[in-house]
């Protein structure tokens, strides 16, 4: 069983265009690199707003508001 998507069949080549679809190709390796990235952002960003949550004065209820937020914020600045 393969790992990698079967190509589908394309259109008819067109001369007069320039902007022609190139599906990305990426390895298994640059693949894993890339989301082994991703992982350590995310633990990062958990771990940054676990501790501001921790440090701060506020009930429970409004560290997890906190902490849900700062998480908010992060996933809308990366997309």
């Amino acid at each position: 069983m393969s790992l990698l998507p079967t190509p589908t069949a394309s259109p008819p080549h067109t001369h007069n265009s320039g902007n022609e679809f190139r599906p990305l190709t990426l390895s298994l390796a640059d693949i894993s690199a890339t989301m082994s990235m991703a992982a350590s952002r995310i633990r990062a960003s958990i771990s940054q707003y676990q501790t501001e949550a921790a440090n701060t004065d506020d009930p429970s209820a409004a560290r997890i508001m906190h902490f849900k937020a700062g998480l908010q914020w992060e996933i809308a600045v990366r997309d």
